[in-house]
């Protein structure tokens, strides 16, 4: 892997993980100490995620960490909508359930805040699980696009489930969906796949409303800048 790679995917599993507080500001000084990286690759990982849409560059100051926004939740969840249950519904009878089952016995196991190897693991497979039903629709870019909405949805996802505990709703997992797949029944697995969009959108939503009304009105006097992130150890 080469230098950059390295550096990009570092900032990345940041991002996903939240490590990398959505809003905050970040330097290329503050990366290379934290990441011991040179400055180059960093630039260049900078550069890539700027371009993806993960950071907004700012003049003189830095790089953003791009906001969750309600209008930007709302929007990866309407994708999500429109490209999962559809895929889902051609996926049943020809998909591979028994890999799926492998993958829905980690999800099962739950999200552990806190514990990074289990956080990993869990998003690592419930991505794995519902890229495996595009796969099965035998599109290329259907794959693709489920890849990247399902990176997006880890980021809103981990913010959803730390502030609602919401880990004992994974204790039934997708079992639903795979009856549904294993039965060859696609329009069952269409609703199932939706509803289940629909119960995520709600409880992320439910979580950022609550973080909005909990935030005090800014002062007058109060400064209108960005805070800079306190990378973790």
């Amino acid at each position: 892997m080469s230098l950059n790679e390295k550096a990009y995917q570092k900032l990345l599993a940041s991002l996903l993980s939240g490590k990398l507080v959505p809003g905050s500001m970040l330097t290329e000084s503050q990366l290379v100490d934290h990441y011991a990286l040179t400055l180059a690759p960093v630039r260049a990982a900078l550069r890539r995620l700027s371009q993806e849409g993960w950071l907004i560059p700012l003049p003189r100051r830095g790089h953003q960490v791009k906001p969750l926004t309600i209008a930007d939740i709302r929007d990866l969840f309407l994708m999500r909508k429109l490209i999962e249950p559809p895929a889902a519904r051609m996926a049943a009878s020809r998909i591979d359930t028994e890999l799926l089952t492998r993958l829905d016995k980690i999800c099962v196991l739950g999200f552990e805040e806190g514990n990074e190897a289990a956080e990993t693991a869990f998003f690592e497979a419930n991505k794995a699980f519902h890229v495996g039903i595009a796969d099965a629709v035998n599109s290329r870019r259907i794959s693709q696009m489920v890849r990247t909405l399902h990176d997006e949805a880890e980021r809103v996802l981990r913010y959803g489930m730390r502030h609602m505990n919401w880990s004992q709703n994974w204790a039934h997992g997708h079992s639903d969906l795979l009856s549904a797949l294993s039965r060859g029944d696609g329009p069952a697995a269409e609703a199932i796949a939706m509803q289940q969009l629909e119960t995520s959108e709600k409880v992320v939503m439910d979580a950022l409303m609550r973080e909005a009304e909990a935030m005090p009105l800014p002062g007058p006097k109060q400064s209108s800048t960005v805070n800079r992130v306190s990378l973790p150890a």
